[in-house]
């Protein structure tokens, strides 16, 4: 190698001379210096005029070069973490993106904060009993909420009607007995109901809209972007969605154009 003629070495493609010579030869890889390695490339170049065109267009090329890495992260949990032995390193205009996401929609919108519903019966004789039911937690639609309440109630022979109106997107309810919405932990708030008792044989329209979809959407964030506002403060958000099936069903997210965001490198 030493014979070839102006040969000036072997460098990475972060490494190339800044200066160029009128007659030079060298070898070139194109992963940066503290890399694996990726492609060789050797090149030659003699004359001014050639000269000056072909190298900076063999540093624009080689500048452009970059190596993608595909991370896949799974879990049960709502933070996902991995970590990297040996360290990977990323130049400074490292960019990172979703490619996919794939999870259940199992949000719970029942749990122990919003869970119960109290039935009040009065028999002939005016003696009351009164009956409090735990709804189990879990991801309900509303005529699945109707369907597990009436359950609840088969051995007490309590009849329980629960309906959305489609117009006006607010809860209708109805029982033959006094429905108790006034606990703390009641499902009223879900429903739209206020935390009061619902008198028996009246069909009850709740006072606000059904609330029983708690998550209108899905925030993913990576501690190592910034860029994105949430409600005019900075966050780490790389995609959000909604949620688009319902309870139960297979959630997929398939990014067709995948926004890349830069790298926060100083804070690696």
């Amino acid at each position: 190698m030493l014979k070839i003629p102006h040969f000036i070495g072997i460098f990475s493609r972060d490494k190339l001379p800044l200066h160029y010579k009128h007659g030079e030869a060298a070898i070139v890889n194109l992963d940066i210096e503290k890399g694996g390695g990726t492609h060789w490339v050797a090149y030659r170049k003699i004359g001014k005029q050639t000269l000056e065109i072909q190298y900076n267009e063999l540093r624009s090329f080689v500048s452009e070069i970059f190596i993608m890495y595909t991370i896949t992260l799974s879990g049960n949990s709502s933070e996902l973490s991995c970590e990297f032995f040996p360290p990977t390193e990323v130049g400074k205009n490292a960019k990172i993106c979703l490619l996919a996401f794939q999870t259940n929609n199992s949000i719970p919108n029942i749990n122990k904060e919003c869970d119960q519903i109290g039935f009040i019966n009065k028999n002939d004789i005016g003696h009351t009993t009164h009956q409090t039911y735990s709804l189990p937690t879990g991801s309900y639609e509303l005529s699945e909420i109707e369907a597990v309440i009436k359950h609840i109630l088969t051995d007490s022979k309590i009849s329980f009607e629960l309906r959305g109106n489609k117009n006006t997107l607010k809860c209708e309810m109805q029982c033959d007995v006094s429905i108790d919405l006034s606990m703390p932990n009641s499902i009223g708030e879900q429903l739209g109901f206020e935390k009061r008792i619902y008198d028996a044989n009246i069909k009850h329209q709740s006072d606000k809209l059904i609330n029983i979809t708690k998550t209108n959407c899905i925030y993913i964030e990576s501690n190592l972007v910034a860029g994105s506002f949430k409600n005019g403060k900075q966050s780490h958000t790389i995609h959000e969605f909604y949620p688009n099936v319902p309870p139960g069903y297979k959630l997929i997210d398939l990014r067709g154009e995948p926004v890349s965001i830069r790298l926060l490198i100083q804070d690696l």
